[in-house]
């Protein structure tokens, strides 16, 4: 038999899990310049590594939007996996490079030249000096209307810290849009398909 148990009206409920807080003021102002802003230097007020970073930038024709916060605490929801974000902190194309002495050694290898000409341009191709296939690449896209900024490095090692994942990009390497599209075979594919100029298109690359 079943044994009834009794109502009682005055029974507490566990209560109901509150929700999270909204973001903070100085959180939400940094999420927004990292996503609007091709490059974003996050520090401290009167930092003096900040004014460092910056001039480094400014020296390479990058004008960046500088972001002052009070501590690391306004970059943990920021970045992915939160917290361990030394201040200042560099942000390109919507995610973190790191901080003085990551961007000193990518300046040095020529990495950050390559990651800001992705964050800026619409359709860039990254290639060796003088390789006759990143002219073939230039020229197929220049016929497509297309004018794309054209980076010269020494070799993949220079993109490994550019793509998701790193390594295994082969060069010449097209980016549109801030993303890779990946080299001569996969460029020739997409244009004989036709997905090649609508891709183009949304990437802000040809207007007509």
């Amino acid at each position: 038999m079943y044994q009834a148990i009794p109502y009682n009206a005055n029974r507490a409920w566990p209560a109901a899990a509150a929700p999270p807080p909204p973001p903070r003021g100085e959180e939400e102002e940094v999420r927004r310049a990292v996503a609007e802003c091709p490059v974003v230097v996050v520090g401290r007020s009167g930092c003096c590594l900040s004014h460092v970073v910056k001039r480094l930038l400014q020296g390479l024709g990058v004008n960046p939007a500088v972001h002052e916060v009070a501590g690391e605490a306004e970059l943990a929801g920021v970045v992915a996996g939160g917290g361990g974000v030394a201040l200042p902190a560099v942000f390109v194309g919507g995610r973190l490079l790191g901080g003085l002495d990551r961007l000193m050694a990518v300046h040095i290898s020529g990495e950050l030249e390559v990651r800001r000409a992705v964050a800026e341009c619409p359709v860039v191709v990254v290639g060796r000096s003088g390789c006759c296939l990143s002219h073939v690449v230039k020229r197929l896209l220049q016929g497509l209307g297309v004018n794309p900024a054209v980076h010269e490095v020494a070799g993949e090692a220079e993109l490994a810290g550019v793509v998701a994942g790193g390594g295994g990009v082969a060069l010449p390497a097209v980016f549109v849009g801030g993303r890779l599209l990946g080299g001569l075979d996969r460029l020739m594919a997409v244009h004989i398909s036709g997905e090649l100029v609508p891709i183009l298109k949304e990437a802000g690359a040809l207007w007509l």
